[in-house]
């Protein structure tokens, strides 16, 4: 199976962006004490499902 350089770009795109999400929103809201970790687990669901993923984590991390 060939991966083509296209998807390789693409799958560090979302990598990276997903690192920018979840920073800029623990630096934004982190005032309130809302914080999201940044780990491999959420890296891995904020580049799959995007914003909702982020949203969840907040609800995940808030309530449990």
């Amino acid at each position: 199976m060939v991966i083509s350089l296209k998807k390789i770009m693409l799958i560090i795109k979302k990598i990276v962006m997903a690192l920018f999400m979840l920073y800029s929103f623990n630096l934004i809201i982190g005032y309130a004490g809302i914080l999201i970790p940044i780990n491999l687990c959420s890296i891995v669901l904020v580049s799959i499902f995007g914003v909702p993923a982020v949203f969840s984590l907040i609800v995940l991390t808030r309530f449990l």
